[in-house]
């Protein structure tokens, strides 16, 4: 079995991480697993997902440089 890094371990993480309502923003869900707002817009940017988004969903172009 393969073994995950730490990105791939967090993104699994926002991924199965409970009670994603609906309708609040991304970064609103990544700020409730402990971050705040500034550094949930940051994970969300890295990951390549819309912070104001409503889909948890990676777009094209993921992970800045």
């Amino acid at each position: 079995m393969s073994e995950l890094n730490f990105e791939q371990l967090y993104y699994m993480a926002l991924q199965n991480a409970p009670k994603k309502r609906k309708h609040d923003a991304n970064w609103v869900h990544v700020c409730r697993l402990g971050p705040g707002s500034a550094k949930a817009r940051q994970i969300c940017k890295h990951f390549g997902i819309d912070p104001e988004g409503t889909q948890l969903e990676v777009k094209a172009e993921s992970k800045e440089g």
